[in-house]
């Protein structure tokens, strides 16, 4: 066995970090929508960035790149609908990070390639970003009448903006 160490070493800085935490595990936060309330609660938060990444190997001395990697997930209740949300950045050899979303039935994997959500010289995502049927798409079952047609999600304040498909917007 020997050490093996990576080429190239992405670690987050901490203004990246702001994107999983606006909310803390355990929040429950109360959304007034044109239909009543919703709710939006955290339940999980994990970091990986190690600051001296190192394995240990039998093959290569070197390996490719170290990412660092961070998601939240948490839940979104509206009409007694249950719905997943799941955030997932990553910093990579990319200027800025690449980040992906999972909100109810509402799959984005390359917020990035939307040059909607990028900063004008396009190298890093935008402070707050927005899912749609542009850059997203509903999983193998299709979208239900509580799911939704859009998100806006905020670096600093999480989720700010929101229209399901039976009407209901939330706006903060």
């Amino acid at each position: 066995m020997t050490s093996c160490v990576y080429k190239n070493v992405y670690h987050f800085e901490e203004d990246d970090l702001m994107w999983i935490n606006v909310y803390s595990v355990g929040d429950t936060v109360k959304l007034k929508t044109t239909n009543g309330y919703d709710l939006l609660c955290m339940t999980k938060k994990e970091v990986f960035d190690k600051k001296s990444p190192f394995i240990e190997n039998e093959g290569q001395d070197v390996l490719g790149d170290y990412n660092a990697v961070a998601y939240y997930e948490g839940f979104f209740i509206h009409n007694s609908t249950t719905h997943t949300i799941w955030i997932s950045i990553t910093k990579n050899s990319h200027n800025g990070i690449y980040a992906s979303f999972h909100i109810g039935g509402r799959y984005c994997f390359a917020i990035e390639e939307d040059s909607r959500n990028l900063n004008e010289d396009g190298t890093s995502i935008k402070d707050t970003v927005v899912l749609d049927n542009k850059n997203s798409k509903f999983g193998n079952k299709g979208p239900c009448t509580d799911d939704f047609e859009y998100v806006k999600w905020s670096k600093n304040e999480g989720l700010i903006e929101y229209r399901l498909r039976d009407g209901t917007i939330y706006s903060k």
